[in-house]
């Protein structure tokens, strides 16, 4: 699809009605109110854009010597967030392995949502790469959203580049990234590490806290206690 029959497609509408895929990509070892908040953050983008999609929290679960892979999954589902909602992977940069997770396709439109501090520690992952064609576009202004292009398309920097450079995009995907705001909930950092070294002291109102909420704090005492 060159330009102008993508233009034209977008003026008829057919790529106002695009879904969204909206990934946000963590360890949560465990999951906690700052976590929560960030999702509750990102839902309401979609609300407040009108976009046909959906948030998902995409993150490697596996067992460690604190919480096992199934524990950290329920105290997400304990959270509010629906399981289906959840996608295990270690694939949280890769374009076409997020949207064959989700079921999605080319046409549909690919954003991860990371923190200020977050995106920095990922710079190396995210950055450019040695072939000179990325996959992630950074959204500087969130009213831009609604205008996102969908995995598939070529922007015009790679189109001029010729043949190769087109088909090297193609195959990676082009993908958006959103920045969180930093969100404060008291003067307890809200840190996953902060509850396993208060669960360890035994220091339950600490955890409490920073927990969503009681049915969690409940199912980490019935286990942790």
């Amino acid at each position: 699809m060159n330009l102008g029959q993508y233009l034209q497609k977008y003026l008829e509408g057919d790529i106002q009605n695009k879904k969204y895929h909206i990934f946000f990509t963590g360890k949560f070892k465990p999951f906690h109110k700052g976590h929560k908040a960030t999702y509750d953050y990102l839902k309401s983008i979609i609300s407040q854009y009108n976009l046909n999609g959906n948030v998902y929290i995409t993150t490697a679960l596996k067992d460690t010597d604190f919480l096992t892979t199934e524990q950290q999954q329920k105290i997400m589902e304990l959270s509010g967030i629906p399981s289906e909602d959840i996608i295990n992977t270690s694939f949280g940069y890769n374009i076409p392995k997020l949207l064959e997770a989700v079921n999605g396709t080319e046409n549909d439109v690919v954003v991860s949502a990371y923190s200020e501090k977050d995106l920095e520690e990922k710079a190396a992952v995210l950055s450019l790469p040695k072939d000179g064609i990325y996959s992630w576009k950074r959204i500087n202004d969130l009213n831009d959203i609604k205008y996102l292009r969908p995995v598939n398309f070529v922007h015009k920097e790679f189109r001029d580049r010729g043949e190769e450079a087109i088909n090297k995009k193609l195959s990676k995907g082009t993908g958006y990234i959103v920045v969180t705001p930093t969100i404060n909930l008291g003067n307890i950092p809200m840190s996953s590490s902060v509850i396993r070294e208060s669960i360890l002291n035994k220091d339950w109102e600490t955890v409490s806290k920073i927990v969503v909420n009681n049915e969690v704090l409940n199912y980490l005492k019935e286990i942790k206690s």
